[in-house]
């Protein structure tokens, strides 16, 4: 021991804190000398408790638990790097990963545009074979054709189509659909459209046909029940707007007025 209380040390361990030490030889302090030969080369005190840089070793963890990270970069030689980072700084990762990642992955996509079909093997809407979003009604089967490979090619089946129609314009509006065969288009439940029976496609239509007012961005049930008996088979959904509006001049309904049914 070389002071009065004083522990010495054969040259490896840096001075205490000023606060805590009158000198290198004071009483309470730490002097050079020889008690503690092994604690010199294990490690150095932090510089931001003795007012000190210490250039053998690199700091303690900045947790604060008086021990050292071995994952942490050599202070000395600026090599190394962690090989596994601790709980505090994965977690760090962990959030800021997440918080980047999860607008493009959470995210859901845009719903799909147009009618809810689904189509039978029988021409009463029995038999459901497919359910799908068609986007536009514009569709022609010929006789030996079905609209899947689930649906006989018999020519002898049916469809039905949901959702809701929005128009962009406040207008009056006729729905025109050219089929092949029978057809009826419903609107907010209202009968807006027949062609009955066994027919080829055609205008003027042989059923009914009711002009109706339309709301702009205004949602509106709509649906159309379809049936096939033999042949080539056709349905298409038209519509024409303006007080005098009529099917021969009605054009497609296009997808972004349309969404479908759940």
């Amino acid at each position: 021991m070389g002071g009065s209380g004083g522990i010495a040390d054969g040259g490896g361990m840096t001075t205490m804190d000023a606060s805590r030490d009158t000198g290198p030889t004071g009483t309470g302090g730490m002097a050079g000398g020889g008690g503690m030969g092994g604690m010199g080369g294990a490690r150095g005190i932090d510089a931001a408790t003795d007012g000190q840089t210490d250039t053998a070793m690199p700091p303690p963890d900045a947790r604060t638990d008086g021990t050292t990270d071995t994952n942490q970069v050599d202070a000395v030689t600026g090599s190394g790097a962690d090989a596994a980072p601790d709980a505090i700084d994965a977690g760090v990762v962990d959030a800021m990963t997440d918080a980047t990642m999860d607008g493009a992955v959470d995210a859901a996509p845009p719903a799909a545009a147009g009618l809810r079909g689904e189509y039978f093997d029988n021409p009463d809407w029995t038999e459901s074979k497919l359910v799908r979003v068609d986007p536009v009604l514009d569709f022609a089967w010929a006789n030996a054709e079905s609209p899947d490979p689930s649906i006989a090619t018999d020519a002898i089946y049916s469809a039905r189509w949901t959702g809701s129609i929005t128009p962009t314009a406040t207008d009056t509006y006729v729905l025109c659909p050219f089929s092949n065969d029978e057809v009826t288009v419903f609107v907010s439940d209202m009968v807006v459209a027949t062609d009955p029976g066994q027919h080829t496609s055609r205008y003027p239509m042989m059923g009914n046909l009711t002009p109706i007012m339309l709301t702009a961005n205004q949602a509106y049930n709509i649906r159309i029940d379809w049936f096939q008996m033999g042949g080539t088979a056709e349905i298409r959904l038209r519509w024409a707007s303006g007080e005098n509006a009529t099917c021969d001049v009605a054009t497609l309904i296009p997808s972004s007025v349309l969404t479908p049914a759940p």
